[in-house]
């Protein structure tokens, strides 16, 4: 069986039961690739059927063209199952995303740089101050600068 993605995909590779000599056949022949969604297979062709002969509600074929599938018994339980696994998958997908942020250099190198300089009021104070004070002479050089070339144009303008 090749990696497991999603919960999801974990539940449904520990119902289905597959024959030995069928397991290494399908662990030669997939590349990791996911199926497409059954309106991109209707459109590629692929029939859907029935299937009868079902172990289970996850027990899907798929040969020479069409995917058979076992009807799904709606019960309490079966909706009780559906939410739990949606709501796992759902935490799954945080899970990725929280780790995502987490390995980002530029997020832990924001979080450094917030925890050493802007640590307390104080610090953000002193940031504030020294930005302003630092606007404050470049707005003083660049009037001095234009005082002086106004009081002494350049020669041949």
């Amino acid at each position: 069986m090749g990696p497991i993605h999603r919960l999801l995909h974990l539940f449904h590779s520990s119902r289905i039961l597959l024959p030995q000599k069928e397991r290494r056949r399908k662990a030669r022949g997939t590349k990791g690739e996911w199926i497409p969604s059954a309106t991109d297979l209707r459109r590629a062709g692929v029939k859907f059927r029935k299937k009868k002969d079902a172990i289970n509600f996850l027990d899907i074929t798929f040969d020479n063209g069409r995917m058979e599938i076992p009807p799904l018994r709606v019960t309490d339980h079966i909706c009780f199952l559906f939410c739990n696994l949606i709501a796992f998958d759902y935490l799954a997908g945080l899970f990725v995303d929280v780790h995502r942020y987490y390995n980002s250099k530029f997020h832990k190198w924001r979080a450094d740089f917030m925890r050493n300089y802007f640590s307390s009021p104080w610090t953000i104070i002193s940031v504030i101050v020294a930005v302003l004070l630092l606007l404050l002479t470049i707005e003083q050089a660049v009037l001095d600068l234009a005082g002086f070339f106004y009081l002494h144009p350049l020669e041949g303008s």
